[in-house]
């Protein structure tokens, strides 16, 4: 029991430590990127969480170029499941659900999730009309 204590205390501290680096998870629904990170690190082997990671941060970039919200999905679930699978079951269980948060509630985060200096090349793709 002692031991069980003592492993869930040091992760949280690594998720404490680590926290500001953290791209996995949604600013937008509360609680999302810290238990995201929280339960990745727990469950996931060591050097899957760095890839996932990874995989979110090239997401989060891909929404802000000329390729499609079901473009960019597809390329994240690629990349996790890719990552996943040197993992456990309970690993690829958080890379299958959060493929299918991104795939089911990523149209507000593709709308808005472009930093300042990306989104007028954004809104020019959006709103210049297309030759036929």
């Amino acid at each position: 029991m002692r031991c069980l204590l003592c492993a869930s205390l040091l992760s949280l501290l690594i998720v404490v430590v680590r926290a500001g680096k953290w791209s996995c998870g949604s600013e937008r629904v509360i609680f999302s990127t810290r238990s995201s990170e929280f339960l990745i690190w727990l469950t996931c082997p060591y050097g899957v969480p760095e890839v996932l990671n990874q995989c979110c941060r090239t997401h989060d970039e891909c929404y802000c170029t000329d390729m499609s919200r079901h473009e960019c999905d597809a390329s994240f679930c690629s990349c996790i499941r890719s990552a996943a699978r040197r993992g456990n079951l309970g690993c690829r269980s958080i890379v299958s659900t959060s493929c299918a948060a991104v795939r089911a509630l990523g149209a507000a985060s593709y709308q808005v999730n472009c930093p300042l200096e990306a989104a007028p090349d954004r809104m020019t793709q959006l709103f210049t009309p297309k030759s036929r």
